[in-house]
């Protein structure tokens, strides 16, 4: 590959690279990564999270109807006693109970709910700060083990993709989330591993989780949900088998008393829709479908992670600075691959001509970004990004091709310019456009008009001039008759000497009679052009003590073999036929008689009787009679042109 296109890749790779990197930071990106991260998790397996250790209470619409909203303090007591007396290890509340329900003067059953929440340290409430705040319930307001943040984590688009395992609450402060409480208590009565080696790391069994930050993603940019805290990628193991879910009316009129709580975990919170904790979710799960999920359910899912991930039954899923844990040597590692993608789709574009090729190579290059990228996210859990290479690879093929075809363009106005030179604009346009199929075409038969002209008395001329001058001043000559030939569309065959074969009518076919007819009063019309510019050439010439010249024309119009002569290596475009050699006799014809010689400042115009029946009467003529020409079996007429009538 040349030099130049090699600089030209380097540019535009970095360019759209560049490009690619400001999106990236401005967050016009973050939707399309986070519907193919969607995408992936759908399609991914990374293991089954454990189910068993959860059962849901759930209070749902019928319990609404049978208990009222919110449930009555009296009702939730009732429950505690009966989830306590069947040994759960972890009861978590997601209800809010920042005061008695309902608020009425008699407190005793606030006061007996509170004793049972303050006497039993298996239990957890929530908070939240921030939009929709709510204390935590007065009887564990100063238990912090017992008190946990119910915030979730909704994107740009309020979906829920992340967890929450502790949110900052001033300086040195955090919350411990509703799942890693309850996570938490169950792996530590079943003597799993679970510490947390520095702030932003936790080890779960034989996983380090390092925490997932947002701004070191590179995916998101859009500030939405909870800004802080220790966050990581849910994967939605449960989701497939959902969770063992009874009805919280049932447990209170003792209907479910085979339920099995020894040593697990209860979680108790709505699914009354009208209650408004129904959120988004990249997933359809059991539970619920069209992508959507109960709060209750989410923090389900997230307890099924944790102790999923402590057992080794699941894999974690993280970005490349959660895998590394160097921010710095991440963000290379993901601008490397970008970069990497972006210089693959220059050079598909400089490398492959074929659009065909290029169609096959550009999809091939996407099919296997996206493969690779899911073989990680699925097999390694790496989320490597996956949008910004795309766009990419896109950007750099598309710069390319601009660059490619502005090159070849400009490349092919070069070689026109070169060409045009050795034949006419025409010839070679039509050249160019059958370029491909041009080896293998045949000679075309077209009637067209051919024009000889020639110096009187070059030889002479030639002989008295050194050649310098000679070359100066033929080229005078020349550049005016090749400014008038293309003036009235002719194409100029070949230069002989001072001689020039000129036709009208090629290198495309004429298909009508009203065609060749004005192709004949072309050719008519630009002899009479020559003889027109005539003296003022010689009237140039004579000043500067140069010779004075006259010219002869021939025009013969018919039939004739238009195309290329030759082989690959060494070809001509040329004309084959009697009508050419006609068109030359004609030109040479009685040079020495006095009715038609040609003077020094003359140009006689002879034109055969073909081409006479062809230009109409808007010419003033002379028939010259039947003329016997050189090499003819038969004569032709002939007619001496004046001019235009």
């Amino acid at each position: 590959m040349e030099r130049r296109p090699l600089i030209v890749l380097a540019f535009l790779t970095l360019l759209a690279s560049f490009l690619v990197l400001l999106l990236r930071t401005l967050g016009l990106l973050e939707g399309a990564e986070l519907k193919t991260y969607d995408a992936y998790l759908s399609l991914a397996d990374h293991g089954q999270g454990p189910t068993q250790p959860l059962v849901m209470i759930e209070y749902t619409e019928a319990d609404e109807t049978e208990f009222g909203f919110p449930l009555p303090d009296e009702h939730l007591a009732d429950l505690f006693e009966v989830l306590t007396a069947k040994g759960a290890v972890a009861i978590g509340l997601d209800l809010i109970r920042d005061r008695p329900e309902p608020r009425t003067t008699d407190q005793s059953a606030f006061e007996r709910l509170s004793q049972i929440m303050r006497g039993d340290p298996s239990i957890v409430g929530i908070v939240k700060g921030g939009t929709g705040a709510f204390g935590p319930p007065p009887a564990l307001a100063d238990k912090p083990l017992q008190i946990a943040s119910a915030a979730i984590l909704p994107d740009g688009d309020e979906t829920i993709r992340r967890g929450l395992l502790h949110i900052s609450e001033g300086e040195d402060t955090n919350r411990p989330s509703l799942a890693l409480l309850l996570a938490g208590r169950y792996l530590a009565a079943n003597h799993a591993i679970i510490d947390w080696p520095a702030p932003e790391q936790l080890q779960l069994g034989e996983h380090l989780i390092r925490a997932f930050s947002p701004d070191r993603s590179g995916f998101y940019r859009q500030k939405s949900g909870v800004d802080g805290g220790f966050q990581f990628l849910l994967t939605f193991p449960a989701c497939e088998r959902g969770f063992e879910r009874h009805r919280l009316g049932d447990l209170l009129r003792n209907e479910a008393n085979d339920i099995d709580l020894q040593g697990r975990i209860v979680l108790v919170g709505n699914t009354v829709r009208s209650a408004k904790d129904v959120i988004d979710v990249p997933l359809d799960c059991a539970d619920m479908d069209q992508g959507k999920m109960f709060g209750l359910h989410l923090h389900g899912h997230i307890i099924s992670q944790l102790i999923g991930l402590a057992n080794g039954s699941i894999s974690p899923l993280e970005t490349t600075e959660q895998k590394i844990g160097n921010t710095l040597i991440a963000g290379a590692i993901d601008g490397a691959w970008i970069w990497l993608w972006t210089v693959l789709g220059g050079l598909i574009a400089l490398l492959l001509s074929s659009p065909l090729w290029m169609i096959g190579s550009t999809l091939a290059g996407l099919l296997v970004l996206t493969g690779s990228t899911f073989l990680l996210f699925s097999e390694a859990g790496w989320w490597l990004p996956v949008a910004p290479p795309a766009l990419g690879f896109a950007l750099a093929l598309t710069f390319a091709i601009a660059y490619v075809m502005t090159h070849a363009k400009a490349e092919r106005e070069h070689i026109m310019a070169l060409f045009s030179g050795v034949v006419s604009k025409g010839v070679a346009d039509s050249i160019w456009q059958r370029r491909d199929q041009i080896e293998n075409e045949a000679l075309q038969l077209m009637t067209a008009t051919v024009m000889f002209t020639d110096i009187k008395g070059f030889t002479t001329i030639s002989e008295a001039l050194p050649e310098p001058v000679l070359g100066d001043w033929l080229n005078d000559y020349m550049a005016a008759m090749v400014d008038i030939v293309a003036r009235y569309g002719g194409v100029i065959e070949k230069f002989a000497g001072d001689g020039l074969t000129i036709e009208f009518g090629v290198p495309e076919p004429r298909e009508t009679d009203a065609e060749i007819e004005a192709d004949a009063r072309s050719a008519v019309d630009c002899a009479i052009a020559m003889a027109d510019i005539l003296p003022e050439l010689n009237a140039a010439w004579r000043q500067k003590e140069l010779p004075e010249i006259g010219i002869r024309v021939g025009i013969h119009t018919g039939p004739l073999m238009v195309g290329i002569i030759g082989s690959t290596d060494r070809w001509q475009y040329s004309i084959i036929g009697d009508t050419a050699n006609t068109a030359a006799r004609i030109e040479g014809y009685a040079k020495d008689d006095p009715n038609l010689r040609c003077d020094v400042g003359h140009c006689r115009i002879l034109i055969s009787d073909a081409t006479f029946q062809r230009i109409g009467t808007g010419y003033r003529t002379d028939s010259v009679g039947e003329a016997s020409l050189k090499g003819k079996a038969s004569a032709i007429g002939v007619h001496l042109v004046h001019g235009r009538a």
